[in-house]
């Protein structure tokens, strides 16, 4: 399964300056202020992901994200890897931890945590 997925228009997604920057949340660096190769990866790369982990991404299934971070551990800078597991990852994975019913779920917590 790959993380991306297929033909994903990365353009549209409000990853400028306007709305918090290339990880699209406050805080984050604006396109004039990133590194070279940030820019460069930034529409073909970190904003269909950025897409992806906020949307199609399931935090229960860590899986896809955790093999996405170590195949691209060498190209992706530090900041705008640390910007989207700070950003992106870790919301999602708070939000899966506080919605899991230790009563209700069938998957124990540390199976994916």
């Amino acid at each position: 399964e790959l993380l991306l997925g297929r033909g994903g228009d990365p353009g549209g997604l409000g990853m400028g300056a306007r709305d918090g920057g290339l990880f699209g949340f406050g805080g984050g660096m604006d396109d004039d202020e990133a590194d070279p190769m940030t820019k460069l990866l930034a529409g073909p790369v970190i904003r269909p992901l950025r897409s992806a982990l906020t949307t199609r991404w399931n935090p229960t299934d860590p899986e896809p994200a955790l093999r996405f971070f170590e195949a691209w551990a060498q190209v992706l800078p530090r900041a705008t890897a640390e910007g989207l597991l700070h950003g992106v990852v870790l919301p999602r994975l708070r939000a899966a931890v506080d919605a899991w019913s230790p009563t209700a779920d069938p998957v124990p917590i540390h199976t994916w945590m």
